[in-house]
């Protein structure tokens, strides 16, 4: 799985487009939060993850903030990986 770190702003650009199609969200590596993984259409091992703003990947502190997040981008169906 070939991981991408990108803006939010970048993100709902491609969401326009129709490009991502699946929201994950799991623990990360590290075990100390969760990752939000955006799925592209057309390659699944090609995976968008958010971007902290000053750069870094984004950590999210529970499952209902990556959640939240997902949905404000414009998902509905959210998968969550324990």
């Amino acid at each position: 799985m070939i991981k991408k770190p990108m803006k939010e702003e970048n993100v709902r650009a491609i969401i326009k487009t129709g490009a991502l199609v699946r929201a994950v969200v799991r623990t990360n590596d590290t075990g100390n939060g969760y990752n939000l993984f955006l799925f592209n259409k057309k390659k699944d091992e090609d995976v968008i993850i958010l971007e902290c703003k000053q750069g870094g990947i984004q950590v999210f502190e529970t499952i209902d903030s990556a959640v939240s997040t997902a949905k404000k981008l414009g998902f509905y169906k959210i998968i969550v990986v324990l």
